[in-house]
């Protein structure tokens, strides 16, 4: 009888352990690059958990996007837009070191040594407009793009040659329809 019990026990705590959160099926881990635990296609809900309700919300009317647009402006250097019906993450930006990507790429770092890292597992997007490439723009598959900012303050994610010395002034994770 106890050899019974004991069994139902551990099958229950495996059951139970199969059920606790992980980001996806039986506790798998969820492997998405992300900026600071936010997610491409996260709801707003799931960014106040994660981020908190301690931002300056702007909306706009999200000209060719789906839906209006919602931005939301973190103090820490987070920024997250959301479009779409019902409202998901379109791009997360972070414009601080203390806010890195799940795969450990920050603010503040070489750009070459970005360029070297990810070059070597993703592809390097292409202009829409001309078949010139995106320095620093990669595809992360899914409709998802990781873009390296080395001018944070010109209004383009569009980076001028690299040169050697620049560095990472902001991050971009962003769905690639967002610049249809």
């Amino acid at each position: 009888m106890r050899k019974i019990i004991g069994v139902l026990l551990a099958v229950l705590l495996l059951a139970v352990a199969g059920c606790a959160p992980g980001g996806g099926p039986q506790g798998e881990e969820d492997t998405r690059i992300n900026i600071a635990g936010v997610h491409l296609g996260d709801s707003m809900e799931e960014v106040r958990e994660v981020l908190g309700s301690d931002f300056t919300e702007i909306g706009e009317d999200g000209g060719d996007l789906p839906a209006p647009i919602s931005i939301w402006e973190y103090p820490n250097g987070i920024t997250v837009i959301f479009s779409g019906e019902p409202m998901s993450v379109y791009v997360v930006t972070t414009a601080a070191a203390e806010q890195p990507t799940s795969a450990g790429d920050t603010v503040g770092e070489g750009m070459e040594a970005a360029l070297a890292r990810y070059r070597a597992e993703y592809t390097e997007m292409e202009s829409r407009h001309s078949d010139d490439p995106l320095a620093g723009w990669f595809d992360l598959g899914d409709g998802q793009v990781l873009i390296f900012d080395t001018d944070k303050d010109d209004q383009t994610w569009v980076n001028d040659p690299v040169e050697p010395g620049d560095s990472v002034e902001a991050i971009h994770l962003a769905q690639w329809k967002f610049f249809d």
